[in-house]
């Protein structure tokens, strides 16, 4: 059987630079990453009529859509309550044909019946 050299030496070496290693790549991969933000930031522009001018932009097309969506349903509303001022104006007429056709309808019967009874 062979027997395996082993250096205490390369071997803490070894490890020593496995940790180095490591820690190199956890740097570059910070760095890497905070590059990316400030690339990210830099493109903000944080002065406060830029700020305005772009909440107002946000804001406007929001009030805009809002305004269109309430005329919308305002002139749905007009259409219904126009509808419905018809169908109450239409209603007396067609109370007074019921009416009268009840009345015939009664006459009718009442008729009927005195020609029976006679």
């Amino acid at each position: 059987m062979a027997k395996a050299k082993f250096d205490i030496k390369s071997e803490a070496t070894r490890s020593l630079l496995a940790g180095v290693g490591v820690a190199d790549l956890a740097v570059e991969a910070v760095r890497d990453y905070v590059t990316d933000v400030q690339k990210t930031v830099s493109t903000l522009d944080y002065k406060p009529t830029v700020l305005r001018e772009q909440a107002l932009t946000v804001v406007g097309s929001r009030v805009d859509a809002l305004t269109a969506e309430a005329k919308a349903r305002r002139a749905a509303i007009e259409a219904r309550v126009a509808e419905l001022q018809g169908e109450a104006k239409a209603l007396p007429a067609k109370v007074q044909t019921l009416v009268q056709e009840n009345v015939a309808t009664a006459n009718g019967a009442y008729g009927e019946l005195a020609k029976r009874g006679e």
